[in-house]
């Protein structure tokens, strides 16, 4: 959806309504893609830095 109103009204609705934003279903699923990715990549690192000191 486009805000139809002027860039400083969409900064002030976004930060007034940050945290009704945030338990939107559509935000709760991109939250849990990127900590899953976050995982993964910590998990990575871990094994990473386990190789490195074992050589």
């Amino acid at each position: 959806m486009e805000w139809p109103f002027a860039p400083e009204g969409h900064a002030r609705a976004l930060e007034s309504d940050w945290e009704d934003l945030q338990r939107m279903p559509h935000r709760k699923q991109q939250v849990a893609s990127s900590q899953n990715i976050l995982t993964h990549i910590a998990r990575r690192v871990k094994e990473l830095l386990e190789v490195a000191r074992g050589t």
